[in-house]
């Protein structure tokens, strides 16, 4: 079975993990288990694959394959190790496994699969092909991924698997045939977002002095004014990549979500994402197990007030100029 790839990105805090949810509620979509790293990661595939960029970020994808495998897991024990060595023995003396054990162990295999596959693709990459051979053997190991242990479905959905304003000459074609979903938010509530998940000061989160955390103290500071500063110019930084993108990737492969269109308009977004992706409404089997709206309107919306002062709350016109000029070009908002 050809698959289609569901490429799901956002904007930090943005509502993305919410359209994972409502996805993971269809009988035949797949969904990878945690953030797709091995393409977007400095100095694993989509790098090695950019012949500029390689330069700057050697290979590191032997690393993660020493790390991740059966043998490097149990060697930096890892969470595998504490499970064997603490849950196991107490699992079989009540004869019988937690639910959440079984999965983590399914999440494992998984993994370990994806290692195996990364591997192969590794040795394809080092070798003396020609360019073109490996962006179609990095196309394969991505279809490869998308059909672990899901044979039968015809959707994989892969989360955050890419840095959408990087690589744009070479992802699309690795992720071949895919649909992307970039979702966006109102960016009062998601700089909200961003201080209750405690991110607002993420740089500084090391007591250990490193140069990301010199270079951010030397242009912005390091208080909680300066900290908005700094993330408020990283969401226009995404916000802006983002218009640029919906340019160049066509609107039959790129979507734009409002995250206040999901929760609040429910109903006709999730149509509206059927539509998109070829999803058939039927598929939709388990629906609000895993994403319901009232609650995320109640937890998400207009939270700003509990985060922000009315000083800090002036300053972000600039934002949201660049969300309101999303909102007329997003497909959320041309729900029939």
């Amino acid at each position: 079975m050809e698959r289609c790839n569901i490429l799901i990105a956002g904007t930090l805090a943005s509502g993305a993990s919410a359209l994972i949810d409502l996805l993971r509620e269809y009988e035949n979509v797949n969904v990878i288990n945690d953030e797709f790293d091995d393409f977007r990661a400095p100095g694993l595939v989509g790098d090695q694959l950019n012949i500029l960029s390689s330069i700057d970020y050697p290979d590191s994808i032997e690393q993660i394959i020493r790390m991740q495998s059966i043998k490097g897991r149990l060697i930096y024990k890892s969470r595998i190790w504490k499970l064997l060595n603490r849950l196991l023995p107490k699992a079989l003396w009540v004869r019988q496994f937690e639910s959440r054990y079984i999965e983590y162990f399914k999440k494992y295999l998984v993994r370990l699969n994806q290692i195996n596959l990364l591997e192969n693709l590794h040795e394809e990459l080092r070798s003396d092909i020609s360019y073109e051979e490996k962006i179609q053997n990095a196309n394969t190991w991505i279809n490869d991924v998308s059909g672990l242990f899901s044979y039968e479905k015809e959707f994989t959905l892969f989360d955050q698997p890419i840095l959408p304003w990087s690589d744009i000459e070479i992802w699309p074609r690795v992720f071949e045939p895919f649909k992307m979903i970039y979702v966006y938010r109102n960016p009062k509530d998601q700089m909200a977002e961003i201080i209750s998940r405690g991110i607002l000061f993420q740089p500084f989160r090391s007591p250990f002095l490193n140069y990301t955390q010199v270079n951010v103290m030397s242009i912005y500071g390091k208080d909680r004014k300066a900290m908005l500063k700094f993330q408020k110019d990283a969401l226009l930084n995404r916000m802006e990549n983002l218009k640029d993108l919906k340019e160049k990737i066509s609107d039959e492969r790129l979507m734009l979500v409002d995250f206040d269109n999901l929760v609040c308009d429910y109903d006709k977004c999730k149509t509206s994402v059927e539509n998109f992706i070829g999803l058939r409404s039927t598929s939709h089997k388990y629906a609000k197990d895993y994403f319901n709206p009232e609650n995320a309107r109640q937890r998400s919306i207009s939270i700003y007030k509990d985060y922000l002062s009315e000083e800090e709350l002036q300053d972000f016109d600039e934002l949201e100029r660049a969300y309101f000029y999303l909102k007329t070009c997003s497909d959320s908002n041309k729900m029939e």
